[in-house]
């Protein structure tokens, strides 16, 4: 990364790493971009609590940076009432709480290598590796494409990812949340049963 950036920055490029999903990450430590940010002015990084903390409708997220005239740039030019007063009592309290950060990405990882572990031994399943709170799925048979498999099991009010609208993914592509063991195991089993039986 470091290359990268001292690239970008000797052709006068700015960099945005957006890091909404780190929090679910096992080896955050090792790839959180916010220690570079004294080291190259030119990185903004960006995260929210929309993803880990499942709080989309307060609209909060925050930027590090390091470049002090950019963000006196930022700060003319953004509304002054940017955060609003339940947004910034959320937040004061929301990134405190290290017993629930705790809790949940121990859930979520645990959840997630469980989930993993399972679509490894599936046959027309190809499951990538995830560091987030999903995990991407490829379907390795022509029986169902992902847009039926979403049909299936919202009926079931399941809720998948049809993941054929994202750049260089087709029909075979899907994804799914890590949510509760229950909610886990019931998923697993219904695409199971249209994937696998």
């Amino acid at each position: 990364m470091r290359e990268i950036l001292a690239h970008c920055k000797k052709i006068g490029a700015s960099v945005m790493i957006d890091e909404t999903y780190i929090e679910f990450s096992d080896i955050l430590p090792e790839i959180c971009s916010i220690p570079l940010v004294k080291e190259f002015d030119n990185l903004f990084v960006i995260r929210g609590t929309s993803k880990f903390f499942a709080a989309p409708g307060i609209r909060l997220g925050y930027g590090i940076s390091s470049n002090q005239a950019f963000l006196d740039r930022f700060k003319t030019n953004t509304n002054p009432w940017s955060v609003n007063s339940l947004a910034d009592f959320i937040g004061q309290h929301i990134f405190t709480d290290f017993a629930f950060h705790k809790k949940t990405q121990t859930l979520v990882s645990e959840e997630r290598r469980k989930a993993f572990a399972e679509l490894s031994t599936w046959k027309n399943i190809k499951a990538y590796p995830s560091e987030a709170n999903f995990i991407l799925l490829k379907l390795k048979t022509d029986r169902i494409t992902a847009h039926e498999l979403f049909e299936k099991c919202i009926q079931k009010k399941m809720l998948i990812r049809d993941a054929s609208s994202f750049t260089f993914l087709d029909e075979s592509y899907l994804r799914f949340c890590i949510l509760s063991p229950a909610h886990n195991a019931a998923l697993l089993a219904e695409l199971k049963k249209w994937v696998e039986e």
